[in-house]
């Protein structure tokens, strides 16, 4: 609350970590929002350069696309608090509804409903490597055997 009394407008995590941040948060449909909204950004603006390039990649329009990649972080790290507070105050409304009389109840639910969890955003992040490293493997075992083939049918 003390970061809501004093109006802070940043927030480093959400700036760093991004989509992470609101995994980590819980604000699952604020990460759908995040990301279908970065994606709209990056490739409007790559088509729009990609189109009066005359079909070709270039520095500079890889330096727009990374600007345009930044400021969408920006635009979460400068948002992330006031979407962060109405966030908890809807799961904090629906809890005084549901337990309107059990005071004891409640405050342990608000408990609950405000923690945090690494694992998903963990996982998210540790699920790409692990498609990489299962390609890799199968994409070795495929060279591999057209390697092994081609040396049985080089063998007198």
């Amino acid at each position: 609350m003390q970061k809501w009394r004093e109006d802070s407008r940043w927030n480093w995590p959400a700036f760093v970590f991004g989509g992470y941040w609101l995994l980590y948060r819980g604000m699952y449909l604020y990460l759908l929002l995040y990301l279908v909204a970065g994606s709209l950004a990056i490739n409007i603006v790559g088509s729009l350069l990609y189109a009066g390039s005359g079909s070709t990649f270039s520095g500079g329009m890889a330096a727009t696309l990374v600007t345009v990649y930044i400021a969408v972080k920006i635009g979460l790290a400068i948002t992330a608090n006031t979407l962060y507070l109405q966030h908890a105050k809807r799961k904090i409304n629906a809890l005084y509804q549901r337990y309107p009389s059990d005071n004891d109840i409640r405050e342990e639910k608000i408990v609950l409903a405000g923690e945090t969890s690494l694992y998903i955003p963990i996982a998210l992040a540790v699920l790409p490597l692990l498609i990489a490293i299962v390609f890799g493997a199968f994409t070795y075992l495929h060279y591999y055997q057209q390697v092994q083939t081609e040396i049985r049918q080089l063998q007198p």
